[in-house]
């Protein structure tokens, strides 16, 4: 045995923290309460192009529907999430792993005349299902209504209406009540063993499929809530037709508190309204009156008379194809085509009745389809929004960063307030890249020819309780939007 080189030469290599990566700007999150391939243990999903979403949700459903205006959109966005909401109490459901239909699988069942499995549905003891006879079966769902026959049989608490269904892919059990006190447990063998245990050959086993007990019904800002709980990665929120204008849903105004919701995160919420009150000037109690009257800025609504119609969607697919990271990416919205979208044959009284409630629609401009004028509902523009949120963002992903991946510490000294500030200029630097920002006057009549300006307090005079605690407040910075041309007034003189 040889004496190791690192006895005299040691070597030892720190690994360094990997950068935060930034938050993404581009995501749109359908919410619905159309049933089908999400349940409430998964509650959100994540699709990048309309071929994932075909192939979860039915042709004639909602959620393909504003997929598709979403989609639709050129360029294409590249990222979508559907989630689900629940309004009724819901109950317990057991999903099995996959269990493919075809020859094989139907024989392995047939060839069973006494199977068996033990399950606990609503905090009962375990039930043992016994002499499960599959011999007659034809397919997978008969297989699944001679099980529900077998749970009925229990005839007591969530066993009396239990439900098995097989879906195309995999087997589900439903406990027959609903609410929180509705439960469900995973199969297991029947103990002492008794018949041909079939727990695993449906895929229920604790390992092989999901489980989630029964919720009672939410309000939207309930549903928003566990949305948010289990995957908070998307930035735009729009419901399916179900939730618009004055809807109420247990007690709460659907849209009104979807705003609020958003209001309250980095989040914008893309309403649809098909209320012809908001064509009324007189009117001031439709939703677009109120979420101007509530003063709210990230909340975007579309007026559209055709009810089965995602103007908003398509909209915010558009708005969702900006890569802040390329040279004069931004964009404003106004001018922008909707694909897939009818346009609205609004007068000019109508267009300045939507302008005075914040309100925007696809209207018809001389010869020309376009969408006008990308009002949040407080009256600034959709891509200010979008573009202070990305910003706010990166200088606090920049900052932060370069926090965590120091090897040493960043020192309470000048110079490691210039290494901060440096990190604010990066982001800054590329906000006047994408076209976010540009030279121009402050209000104060100061020009920045760089379209921002940084000011820091120097270390020394920094309060003494804030360097103790190691806290440093004396970073701060002014920004120049660029805005956008949405008109021109052009005179001229003709002479002889």
């Amino acid at each position: 045995m040889t004496i190791p080189v690192s006895s005299v030469v040691n070597v030892s290599i720190a690994i360094g923290a990997t950068f935060p990566v930034r938050a993404g700007f581009g995501t749109l999150n359908i919410v619905t309460e159309e049933t089908g391939v999400i349940g409430i243990t998964e509650r959100i999903r994540s699709y990048s192009n309309l071929d994932g979403v075909a192939a979860d949700w039915g042709s004639t459903t909602e959620v393909l529907k504003a997929a598709t205006a979403y989609f639709g959109q050129q360029p294409k966005p590249t990222s979508l999430k559907v989630s689900t909401r629940y309004s009724t109490d819901q109950s317990a459901e057991l999903r099995g792993g996959s269990v493919v239909d075809d020859a094989t699988n139907l024989a392995i069942f047939n060839a069973i005349t006494d199977g068996s499995f033990a399950i606990s549905i609503d905090v009962s003891p375990k039930e043992d299902i016994l002499a499960l006879d599959f011999s007659a079966d034809t397919n997978m769902s008969d297989i699944a209504v001679t099980i529900q026959t077998a749970l009925q049989a229990i005839a007591t608490g969530g066993y009396t209406a239990a439900i098995c269904t097989y879906d195309g892919s995999r087997f589900f059990v439903t406990s027959g009540t609903t609410g929180v006190s509705s439960t469900i447990k995973f199969l297991t063998t029947v103990h002492p063993s008794t018949g041909t245990d079939i727990s695993s050959l449906l895929q229920m086993q604790q390992g092989e499929g999901t489980k989630s007990d029964g919720i009672d019904a939410e309000t939207i800002t309930a549903s928003l809530d566990a949305i948010q709980n289990i995957d908070p990665d998307w930035y735009g929120l729009l419901f399916t037709k179900e939730v618009r204008d004055g809807v109420v849903i247990n007690t709460e105004n659907a849209v009104v508190a979807a705003a609020a919701w958003c209001e309250a995160r980095v989040k914008v919420f893309g309403n649809t309204s098909n209320d012809l009150d908001v064509l009324d000037s007189v009117t001031t109690n439709d939703i677009a009156s109120t979420l101007q009257t509530a003063n709210y800025r990230r909340t975007m609504t579309t007026f559209s008379s055709f009810v089965d119609q995602y103007p908003s969607a398509s909209i915010l697919g558009r708005a969702f194809t900006v890569n802040f990271n390329q040279a004069d990416s931004t964009i404003t919205l106004k001018f922008k085509q909707m694909p897939g979208i009818t346009v609205e044959a609004l007068t000019q009284n109508q267009k300045a009745v939507l302008d005075s409630k914040s309100a925007n629609a696809l209207i018809v401009v001389g010869a020309s389809d376009m969408f006008a004028e990308s009002f949040m509902a407080n009256g600034v523009f959709f891509d200010e929004v979008h573009g202070v949120d990305w910003l706010t963002n990166a200088v606090e992903t920049n900052v932060f960063g370069y926090l965590l991946t120091r090897t040493t510490k960043v020192p309470y000294t000048n110079k490691g307030i210039a290494a901060l500030e440096q990190q604010v200029t990066k982001a800054l630097d590329e906000a006047v890249r994408n076209g976010l920002i540009a030279a121009g006057e402050t209000i104060d009549g100061e020009f920045l020819g760089t379209g921002y300006k940084i000011t820091t307090i120097p270390a020394e005079d920094i309060n003494q309780s804030d360097k103790e605690a190691r806290l440093y407040p004396g970073l701060s910075f002014v920004v120049l939007g660029a805005g956008a041309i949405h008109s021109v007034q052009i005179n001229g003189v003709f002479e002889r």
